[in-house]
């Protein structure tokens, strides 16, 4: 957008506080931050940046979850700091193990057509029945409208 960096930086410059919100769930804040600052937007910093991914990893992280990840790769670099975290196999790869299922208890969905697909949403919904349901948890990180 035409005049758009200019505008952001003398709103920085009145120190007035600015955050950046994003509703993507295919690209990780570090995508949109390099974004940013390929258009000329000065003195923008990652933790600006918020999206439906961060506040999934946020809250996945905060409760000490492990997520079955239905991403895509590039969205699950911003899962990268959650040690436990395990993307879906897509159709064509190799199912998770039952033991690998047993030790994940949250499930983080997002845009990523190529991983949904009957055994990813069979594997989500074997990790959301588990043993110890008052754990288990989802996190939607994208939520399509019909006709969209």
């Amino acid at each position: 957008m035409d005049g758009a960096a200019a505008a952001i930086a003398r709103i920085r410059r009145i120190h007035y506080p600015l955050r950046f919100l994003s509703n993507t769930s295919k690209a990780p804040a570090c995508n949109l931050h390099a974004k940013l600052l390929q258009c000329g937007v000065k003195g923008v910093v990652e933790a600006d940046i918020a999206t439906s991914l961060t506040a999934c990893r946020d809250a996945v992280s905060l409760a000490r979850q492990n997520p079955l990840l239905i991403l895509t790769e590039e969205a699950a670099v911003e899962f990268q700091s959650i040690k436990g975290a395990v993307l879906a196999p897509r159709a064509t790869e190799p199912s998770l193990s039952p033991e690998m299922l047993a030790s994940l208890d949250a499930v983080v969905i997002g845009l990523a057509p190529d991983r949904m697909h009957y055994g990813a949403l069979d594997a989500a919904l074997q990790v959301l029945i588990g043993a110890n349901s008052d754990t288990h948890a989802s996190c939607t990180a994208h939520r399509s409208m019909p006709g969209t």
